[in-house]
């Protein structure tokens, strides 16, 4: 998919993004492949807003047209969102408009803009949904993770009311709208490295960077009774207790420890037979982080009264609180002793990598598990924790794992490193003031600028260099009566840059002043 037009209004808010009306892609001029949305701006300029805003509306009409979620009714916000979405037979333009005064949105659909007709089918509607909005924040950003919490909260709602024999509601098979936190940073690993010997899989590129070769083990504990579960212990879910009888069959080994929380330990050392035994089984990496995900749920029931309060304090004051955090000990499924093998044939802990080389592994291992079309993914500086030589090569490795398939990315970011490697017509700078927003797209071509003129017209950094010494520099060359010592004591003191041409000028100036004297 590719989104094309978004439009964004809420009467009764302040929201700092009301009013945004913009043509996200030229409809003319779409590239097949990855061509990502660069969004752009100091901090709190709105960009993360948009993403915000994006992942709301999705959240919005995924309730209304999927029989998931409860439906939410009417809503305050005025939208429009266009995007093309493709199927067998090309591609489909997709428009979906809410007005204030309108019940259910509307939805039209035609093979172009021009050939729009209103669809009513729920099941026509849903067709033409998007197959997964991910989104993922490098920070704690609640008010983005706030859209996607209602479907992890469902899952587990779902096994809930699943145990109580209640099975009428019908679950998808995977979570429309997929939040990829930090939480879920081992669920990632562990799927890709398991079925790192796909042939269509990047995963063996990926660890590469971070001076890995392979995977060498894990474990998983599951606890039926965790000590701060329910007195009664908990009652898994048929699903539940079939992915953990699957994962029983794959494990290298597996015995139960005959303590109080009723612990099943399952331990894994990959071969290829491991690698067989998952891919008989889940079939793909993301059909295993699917399973993992659903497992994950009954976390959910061990801190559901610390959920309750939360989501009770955002319905009553409309804030929205961080969620609980459970530590690994206390939870009903934990993942343990992830190892890999170093390139120096060393083994290293998972937990030992820094928060660069976990980041690098997440965002690039969601990527490259998750395959196929129509997917949207809201990256929030997904970069923060690169170094600089990552994060020039960050668009250049989502284009290696991605290039080839029709997925829409939008990218918030402070690197100038991602700009250079975007086309200008898919920058969008954000400048703030007061509480309004104003949206540009630069005026020079982005792709393959240099650093130090992206800095300009993304941050009105100029020139490139640290403020504080770039002010000192600044007042010793513009001094009155500094002497030529000063000048050439700055040279040593100071590094190379455009601002230090001006210094060797001015010494050259007191010279001929010298001279005439």
């Amino acid at each position: 998919m590719k989104l094309i037009h978004f439009s964004y209004n809420d009467p009764n808010s302040h929201h700092p993004i009301n009013g945004f009306d913009e043509n996200l892609r030229n409809i003319n001029f779409i590239k097949k492949g990855l061509n990502p949305i660069c969004l752009v701006g100091i901090n709190g300029s709105g960009k993360s807003k948009l993403l915000e805003c994006i992942a709301e509306v999705f959240e919005y009409l995924t309730g209304r047209h999927t029989n998931f979620l409860k439906d939410p009714g009417t809503t305050t916000i005025q939208f429009r969102m266009d995007y093309l979405f493709k199927q067998s037979k090309g591609n489909s333009f997709v428009r979906f408009v809410q007005d204030q005064k309108k019940g259910k949105p509307d939805c039209f659909i035609g093979k172009d803009e021009d050939s729009l007709v209103e669809e009513k089918d729920d099941s026509k509607i849903r067709a033409v949904l998007p197959e997964i909005v991910l989104g993922y924040s490098s920070g704690e950003n609640e008010s983005l993770s706030q859209w996607f919490h209602p479907y992890v909260d469902e899952y587990g709602k779902y096994f809930n009311d699943f145990r109580k024999g209640d099975v009428t509601k019908k679950l998808p098979a995977l979570p429309h709208m997929l939040w990829v936190d930090f939480s879920m940073n081992k669920l990632v690993f562990i799927a890709n490295s398991v079925f790192s010997l796909d042939v269509d899989s990047k995963w063996n590129n990926i660890i590469k960077e971070v001076n890995t070769t392979a995977l060498r083990s894990f474990r998983i504990i599951i606890k039926l009774k965790p000590k701060k579960g329910p007195s009664k212990g908990i009652i898994a879910a048929k699903e539940q207790l079939d992915i953990i009888e699957t994962l029983k069959k794959c494990s290298s080994s597996s015995h139960d420890v005959k303590d109080r929380e009723q612990s099943l330990v399952l331990d894994y050392y990959y071969s290829e037979a491991t690698y067989k035994a998952f891919k008989k089984n889940f079939n793909s990496a993301f059909g295993l982080y699917t399973a993992l995900f659903k497992l994950d749920t009954l976390n959910l029931i061990v801190i559901q009264s610390e959920l309750d309060e939360v989501n009770k304090i955002k319905q009553d004051t409309g804030e929205t609180l961080p969620r609980p955090v459970l530590i690994e000990t206390q939870k009903a499924i934990g993942f343990f002793g992830l190892k890999m093998y170093h390139k120096s044939k060393s083994v290293v802990q998972y937990s030992n990598l820094s928060d660069g080389e976990h980041q690098f592994l997440h965002i690039f291992g969601a990527l490259n598990m998750i395959q196929t079309q129509n997917v949207l993914f809201l990256l929030d500086e997904p970069e923060t924790h690169f170094n600089p030589q990552w994060r020039s090569a960050f668009i250049s490795n989502m284009d290696s794992i991605a290039k080839k398939r029709e997925q829409e990315y939008l990218i918030t970011t402070h690197s100038p490193f991602l700009l250079s490697d975007s086309r200008s017509e898919n920058v969008f700078v954000f400048e703030r003031s007061a509480n309004k927003i104003k949206i540009i797209q630069p005026d020079v071509e982005t792709y393959g600028s240099a650093v130090e003129l992206l800095l300009k017209v993304a941050f009105g950094v100029a020139p490139p260099v640290a403020l504080k010494s770039s002010k000192e520099l600044k007042n010793l060359i513009s001094r009155k009566n500094v002497t030529l010592e000063a000048l050439e004591a700055g040279i040593n003191k100071y590094g190379d840059s455009i601002q230090k041409f001006d210094l060797y000028q001015r010494i050259r100036d007191f010279k001929k002043e010298q001279k005439k004297d």
